[in-house]
């Protein structure tokens, strides 16, 4: 058997996740849309991650079940929206699933629902997988504040007794420890780095300049925008 959307063989997680989409009812179903319909060209799942706690708990469904209902409605998603399947190629392919005639109707009001956001998240996922080619992605940042003492001597004397230079402090020393993790082709990676005062206010610096110049290039972005149109 061979379909539009997954071939000839279709992974049983795949067909699992589908079944537990096409099962909802009409009612979860519209639910699961106005998740998607709600989203933003820039942020699309900003929404859908702010909202779907609200949406398991009123419709009892389990978080793993809902991750995998997310996870199919993604993938419909992306396959529509590259442009080389129609609704009805979807429909045929519920059809040579097995699928029942209501399952089939459940998928159909879920891909009609998210037909006018579905551009949304496919760009929005292109756009990640552009900025992401053939570096680490920056998967999170932590920074420790710290006051490290300043000792009068780092040579120890096993002949003096505690009053010598190696426990004596002479002043405080204010530090920020960073540290990146980042992942690349599933390989984890973690850089540690010691800031100073200095260095962490020439880093805040270049951060911010950074970031004036990414929010002229978005303006850019929609000048180039207005002229297509």
């Amino acid at each position: 058997m061979k379909t539009k959307l997954f071939g000839t063989n279709i992974p049983e997680d795949f067909k699992e996740a589908l079944l537990l989409l096409v099962n909802l009812s009409l009612e979860q179903i519209e639910g699961l849309i106005l998740l998607f319909e709600e989203s933003t060209p820039e942020e699309p799942w900003k929404i859908v991650n702010e909202k779907v706690d609200v949406y398991v708990k009123s419709n009892s469904i389990s978080d793993e079940d809902m991750a995998s209902i997310l996870k199919m409605g993604t993938f419909l998603v992306k396959e529509w929206a590259i442009g080389h399947l129609k609704l009805d190629d979807f429909i045929e392919d519920f059809r040579s699933l097995g699928l029942t005639d209501e399952q089939i109707e459940q998928g159909r009001n879920f891909l009609k629902g998210i037909e006018q956001v579905k551009e949304n998240f496919y760009t929005f996922t292109q756009k990640g997988n552009t900025a992401t080619q053939s570096i680490p992605i920056l998967e999170s940042i932590g920074v420790v504040s710290d006051l490290r003492p300043v000792f009068r001597s780092e040579i120890y004397n096993k002949d003096q007794d505690d009053s010598q230079g190696y426990f004596q402090i002479i002043d405080w020393l204010p530090i920020s420890i960073i540290e990146i993790v980042t992942t690349q082709e599933k390989k984890k990676n973690v850089h540690t780095f010691q800031l100073g005062e200095k260095e962490l206010e020439e880093a805040i610096i270049i951060l911010q300049r950074t970031q004036a110049r990414l929010k002229k290039l978005k303006e850019k972005i929609e000048i180039l925008k207005e002229k297509e149109r």
